[in-house]
């Protein structure tokens, strides 16, 4: 990489508002790593610096930053569908299993299998 003439960006980049864009840049940073480590998705910030003539031998700087964090997928629901086109929980052509409470005698309280 050759030489470049000025100040480099990232110098220019922290004196962009006093040195908030910068901040808040390195906030929402941290917090797409973070998302992008929880969900194992990848997320984006993009940074745009509009650069604007406002008169003889200066120019005006507008920053605008999104930062996109990665979400975790909605769990899905599986449903049936009857005949009548209505969704089922469950099965309908699968036979319900004939499952009781089965209460102890002696204490009243419902049995425990296997003790």
């Amino acid at each position: 990489m050759g030489n470049i003439e000025g100040k480099p960006f990232t110098d220019v980049l922290g004196e962009l508002e006093n040195g908030d864009v910068l901040h808040e840049l390195t906030a929402a940073l941290y917090r797409v790593v973070r998302a992008v480590q929880d969900t194992r998705k990848p997320g984006t910030i993009k940074i745009a610096v509009k650069v604007t003539p406002t008169g003889r031998g200066s120019v005006e700087l507008d920053t605008k930053f999104d930062a996109v964090e990665p979400e975790h997928d909605r769990p899905t629901t599986t449903f049936f569908v009857a005949n009548d086109g209505s969704l089922l929980r469950n099965d309908p052509n699968q036979p319900r299993l004939p499952l009781r409470e089965v209460v102890d005698e002696n204490t009243g309280e419902l049995r425990t299998v296997g003790r």
